[in-house]
């Protein structure tokens, strides 16, 4: 069953994100230049009307849609115009992200488009799953479901930083829901677990249940800090600052963190693991000065892993590509929508095929060369 309400904005946005003057379906005002009709989803509401937003290509709806996956809420915002003829674009937040947060500098994609943005398990509105799900793979599992019960068409998904070893299992394991894959500032390679003493204290049985509620009382004390780093060498846009910070760390988003973060290193493990490249077309967007994933640990691993991948660096750029250069992300989707085609599968098989053929050449020729001078020795 799919369930929708609207609601007033968590996140108000500024004029550059395009979307102003929308009006939801109780007929309220809305102020000025929201970001996006945050859709609270509910069990047990249903058959509120979308609402109507502008993009580059003209109007288009944004709703919030909710899957019901064993009786969670998966929630959904989807924004989708008229015109939107290209492949259903999916965007997965990283670690301490919400949906809003991604969606809001790429909302031009909707010219094109049918966009999805995931509250990920415990962020946001979605419900929380237990922990032992919360590993990339087990997520991977979950965005599957919600992508199957929305009746979602193969998709390319973009995504960022965590978000990114989610997807990177999403195209290993449901291949047939991945159309291709924009993943920007990839958080991917098993990693020494940094240091994290307040979400080690949410987690401890005693006092975690105190430590989780206090979180978001000060969260718009420690959320500058956080941004800086993020962003730098760039200043955070003003329109970060109005994150809503206590809803992306309220008590099941840590809870999730901690959980998602003890799983990653075995889940990217087996991943690797597996030494099955990727076939789906991928295009990695990297930052030089990204102190958070930084591209030499994380890009020699991720690569190789990649049977169709090419990577784009931003040397002047940090951590939040998608805020700081959403035309280089719009670039790729666009890159990758063309590589969807029939013609750009052939050419992928052209030149996979071409590429087989000479490493099998080189192996022979090599081959060749040590028995010529086996013999050459012999006779000597």
């Amino acid at each position: 069953m799919i369930e929708i309400e609207t609601r007033g904005s968590h996140f108000a946005g500024d004029d550059r994100t395009g979307i102003s003057g929308a009006t939801p379906a109780t007929g309220t005002a809305v102020p000025p230049a929201p970001l996006l009709r945050h859709l609270v989803v509910e069990p047990g509401v249903a058959g509120a009307e979308p609402s109507a937003v502008p993009t580059p290509a003209g109007p288009a709806l944004a709703a919030a849609v909710a899957a019901s996956l064993n009786g969670r809420t998966a929630h959904v915002i989807e924004v989708r115009a008229a015109a939107a003829s290209g492949p259903p674009v999916v965007l997965l937040h990283g670690l301490g992200g919400l949906a809003e947060e991604i969606l809001a500098p790429l909302m031009p994609l909707a010219a094109r488009h049918r966009l999805l943005a995931l509250d990920r398990p415990g962020y946001g509105s979605s419900a929380p799953q237990p922990a032992d799900e919360l590993a990339p793979d087990r997520q991977a599992d979950w965005v599957a479901a919600v992508l199957e019960s929305l009746d979602v068409a193969p998709a390319i998904v973009v995504a960022h930083s965590f978000g990114a070893s989610v997807a990177l299992w999403l195209a290993r394991s449901h291949p047939q829901r991945v159309a291709g894959l924009v993943l920007l500032a990839p958080f991917c390679r098993p990693t020494q677990p940094a240091s994290k003493p307040l979400l080690r204290l949410a987690t401890m049985p005693a006092i975690g249940r105190p430590v989780r509620w206090a979180i978001p009382q000060v969260a718009p004390w420690l959320a500058g800090r956080v941004l800086a780093s993020s962003f730098a060498p760039d200043p955070v846009p003003p329109h970060m600052l109005r994150l809503p910070f206590a809803v992306a760390v309220q008590p099941p988003a840590v809870l999730a963190m901690a959980a998602e973060l003890r799983g990653f290193n075995p889940a990217m493990e087996r991943f690797a693991a597996a030494a099955r490249p990727i076939d789906c077309r991928t295009v990695v967007i990297w930052g030089g000065r990204d102190r958070v994933t930084p591209w030499p640990h994380h890009g020699a691993w991720l690569m190789p892993q990649l049977g169709w991948g090419s990577a784009v660096e931003l040397p002047a750029v940090g951590h939040m590509i998608q805020h700081l250069r959403p035309d280089v992300v719009a670039g790729a989707v666009a890159e990758v929508a063309a590589s969807c085609g029939r013609l750009g599968r052939l050419m992928h098989r052209v030149r996979r095929a071409a590429g087989r053929a000479v490493r099998s050449t080189s192996r022979h020729i090599r081959s060749q060369a040590r028995t010529g001078s086996t013999c050459q020795m012999r006779s000597q």
